[in-house]
């Protein structure tokens, strides 16, 4: 069996206000029967109805009883065990929609001042998973993410800034929106530049978005090496 519970919250602004507040609950089970080297395994997020998990569990061994041997099948681990909870943040657990929503605010009240439109959201996740087999094998994990996207808008172009952690703070939110604002402004006075190679400096997401594209054009030795951003 395997428990995997979220729990999400954030808030979404546009032109410097507020627009939306999001919480939203999901819990799923994963089970896998196992008979020999034969298994088979399905979901549900039905956990409050008895019924329908003992249902889940006839049907998973009903399905393994009928699939082909897995010559690579493993052994349940069959202890109990506990891992260090690297992403878990007690500051991040603690985070509700209104103090998500102050540290949105003052960014907005940035946006403001600078004379620029910001958009974008900012989510906390909260998370649980948990395992445990026939065996007697247990673990469980909680953690936490944090997202914050932000563009900052004007008539002649914008800028983009995003922050991704385990734990948020106000000062994480204001950082990324005075990164969006500041690109936003430059955007707002281009410059011609007069075709030459160039040294691009791209920030880690952006970098994991391109770098797919950019392997498939051929791109090999120092020229790869010269491409990867510092």
């Amino acid at each position: 069996l395997l428990l995997c519970s979220e729990r999400s919250l954030g808030t979404r602004f546009n032109a410097c206000a507020i627009s939306q507040n999001i919480l939203k609950f999901n819990a799923t089970l994963r089970l896998t029967a196992r008979v020999g080297k034969r298994r088979a395994s399905l979901s549900v997020n039905a956990l409050s109805d008895d019924d329908v998990l003992r249902r889940a569990v006839r049907q998973a061994h009903h399905l393994a009883l009928r699939n082909p041997e897995d010559e690579e099948v493993m052994e349940e681990p069959g202890e109990v065990f506990a891992g260090p909870e690297r992403a878990s943040v007690a500051a991040a657990e603690a985070l509700e929609i209104p103090e998500i929503g102050s540290f949105v605010a003052e960014a907005c009240s940035l946006g403001s001042v600078a004379g620029v439109d910001l958009a974008g959201l900012v989510m906390v996740t909260k998370g649980l998973r948990a395992y445990a087999d026939s065996r007697g094998g247990m673990a469980a994990e909680r953690y936490h993410r944090t997202d914050t996207h932000i563009t900052a808008s004007g008539k002649r172009g914008s800028g983009w800034a995003e922050h991704q952690s385990h734990t948020l703070t106000r000062e994480d939110v204001v950082a990324c929106a005075r990164r969006a604002i500041e690109k936003g402004l430059a955007a707002q006075n281009p410059r011609e530049l007069a075709p030459r190679p160039m040294t691009a400096v791209l920030e880690p997401r952006r970098w994991a978005t391109f770098f797919p594209a950019v392997s498939r054009t051929g791109i090999r030795g120092p020229r790869m090496r010269d491409a990867v951003p510092s």
